[in-house]
């Protein structure tokens, strides 16, 4: 599957933030604007780790991290202390499933990290201001896009090739290296 664009991730941001605008109108009445927020969190939450996972090469996984997600996330509901831990366990998830299914190295996801709470920031800051779901949906998530310009790999891998390894071309390139390795055992035992 194709590596998510910054404008397909931006449509997600719209959607994520109109469901969250229309959810909490209609359940803040019934359920209280706590209890609404929080299971908008995580339903939210949900969604988009499906987005994520989708747009992932690997297909390995997927299952055990929408259980993990479903089972931290009720866990969450009855230990988190506040709302602002919760949504905290929330997107720490979230950037671990994304850094575990698009990075390759630690740098790239230390990046990730610095947007997500970027994104916490944006927020709170949304949040405060406007006292919008909408536009707090909307600024967390619309940050969040930005984690699509991220490379999988920032650095060269060391004491390797100066060839630019590209997402597809892992294989060929294990299969180069055993090539090479067979080879050189074949030149040790002919000498």
């Amino acid at each position: 599957m194709k590596r998510p664009t910054f404008l397909s991730a931006t449509g997600v941001a719209l959607l994520m933030a109109i469901t969250a605008g229309i959810g909490f109108a209609m359940l803040a009445p019934v359920i209280g604007p706590s209890s609404s927020v929080r299971l908008l969190v995580s339903g939210l939450g949900l969604l988009y780790l499906g987005w994520l996972l989708r747009g992932s090469r690997t297909r390995a996984g997927h299952v055990t991290a929408v259980a993990a997600w479903l089972l931290l996330s009720a866990v969450s509901w009855f230990v988190a202390p506040s709302l602002l831990a919760y949504v905290f366990v929330h997107v720490a998830l979230l950037w671990l499933v994304r850094s575990l299914v698009r990075y390759r190295s630690a740098l790239p996801a230390l990046l990730d990290l610095g947007v997500s709470v970027l994104a916490v920031a944006a927020a709170a800051w949304a949040a405060r201001h406007s006292g919008s779901v909408f536009l707090t949906a909307w600024s967390f998530f619309l940050v969040q896009a930005i984690a699509v310009a991220i490379p999988a790999r920032l650095a060269e891998r060391p004491g390797g090739d100066d060839e630019a390894l590209h997402e597809n071309d892992v294989f060929d390139h294990a299969q180069r290296r055993a090539d090479a390795a067979f080879r050189e055992l074949i030149a040790r035992t002919n000498r």
